[in-house]
């Protein structure tokens, strides 16, 4: 049996940057079930959505997509449900903190569509995590959940980027 206690510890004590690109590829490999899922019921990735780079320079998507995206969405997702959840609720803080920062995430990409919002929900439950471990550890919970987001933005652009 997995001992999810166990690889919480082990991934929450990872250097920094170790911890960004395990936690980047963990949000690509959590999403692939309900990327399945979705292909699996018929949803087209046309029905998903996403930003429409072509009306987008090269630099202009780099960045939108790696700077101010995740800047912009940290402080909204993150960093302030995560402060007034830890402010007002006294019982199993963290762990409404990142059911809420979590929803908040996936709703502020309700825009593209339903089934982005879906899409979104584990990344915004990383994200969410990150920001709560890097506080606990006492570094920089803003600075390294931005890394952790714009690094997954980059990754996933990289089609569009090479495509140019």
């Amino acid at each position: 049996m997995i001992d999810f206690e166990r690889l919480y510890i082990k991934w929450s004590q990872l250097k920094p940057i170790n911890f960004i690109v395990l936690t980047t590829l963990l949000m690509f490999v959590f999403t692939m079930p309900l990327s399945f899922v979705l292909n699996t019921i018929g949803v087209k990735e046309k029905e998903i959505g996403s930003i429409d780079y072509n009306q987008y320079g090269l630099i202009e998507t780099i960045l939108l997509t790696a700077a101010l995206a995740p800047l912009i969405e940290t402080f909204l997702g993150q960093g302030l449900p995560i402060y007034l959840t830890q402010k007002f609720i006294k019982m199993r803080t963290n762990q409404v903190a990142v059911f809420i920062s979590s929803i908040v995430f996936s709703l502020s990409h309700l825009g593209y569509s339903i089934w982005y919002f879906i899409l979104i929900v584990p990344t915004g439950i990383l994200l969410a995590m990150t920001y709560i471990v890097f506080q606990a550890r006492k570094e920089s919970s803003f600075w390294m959940t931005f890394s952790v987001h714009s690094l997954r933005n980059l990754i996933a652009i990289s089609p569009f980027l090479l495509d140019r």
